[in-house]
């Protein structure tokens, strides 16, 4: 995918990519124009179309970009040191508050990805927000010990119980803040992270066995 793009160098695919991404963040897919990442990349139109050949196909490997460089981020910073099921949730969910703190641009790109996802997107956003959960939980259950659960608790669904649970949590947020930029959006995640932790405490009861709750 896009090898005319991956075969110039380094420092060219990032002045691009910032350049896409200042423009795309600021304005979304459709109010984004191609002429003016051109010009802010120092680059001709028809280069940019010779490397990607459409501007939807910019925009998508724009946001697998910034998708992975948020998840490398977000794996560094809660480390793989933890095993308990419950603070690892509660770490990610901080872990990516803090991301969308440092990576503002990026946070937005994606907000308006998922959240207000262009139809002609649409299948595209489906899989890889099926791609992104599946890896999610693949990590997840890599990392938690077992041993802490009831016996007739079983570790996978107890896994996608909880990420169900957080979704729902951060997906009603973002609706309710979808309409602010992140700046605005984010003083309020302290009203996420609390009903967070009172939601996992009342299934950690649930899930463990009592000398671990």
């Amino acid at each position: 995918m896009c090898e005319k793009f991956l075969a110039i160098g380094a420092e060219k695919q990032r002045a691009i990519l910032q350049a896409a991404l200042s423009e795309f963040a600021e304005r979304g897919y459709h109010k984004a124009n191609t002429n003016t990442i051109c010009e802010k990349a120092g680059i001709s139109k028809g280069l940019l179309f010779h490397y990607f050949g459409s501007k939807k196909a910019l925009y998508l490997y724009l946001l697998d970009d910034v998708m992975k460089e948020m998840t490398r981020r977000l794996y560094e910073y809660v480390g793989r040191e933890k095993t308990d099921l419950f603070d690892l949730i509660t770490e990610t969910s901080l872990a990516k508050m803090r991301v969308g703190a440092e990576m503002p641009e990026g946070y937005r790109l994606i907000y308006e990805a998922f959240l207000a996802t262009p139809d002609e997107l649409s299948a595209e956003m489906k899989r890889s927000f099926r791609n992104t959960y599946a890896e999610q939980r693949a990590q997840v259950l890599r990392l938690v010990d077992e041993s802490k659960f009831k016996p007739s608790v079983s570790k996978e669904r107890a896994v996608d119980l909880l990420l169900a649970c957080t979704e729902g949590i951060f997906n009603r947020y973002y609706e309710l803040y979808r309409h602010m930029t992140p700046e605005e959006a984010l003083p309020h995640m302290d009203s996420i992270r609390q009903e967070l932790i009172e939601s996992l405490l009342l299934l950690k009861t649930a899930f463990y066995k009592e000398e671990y709750i």
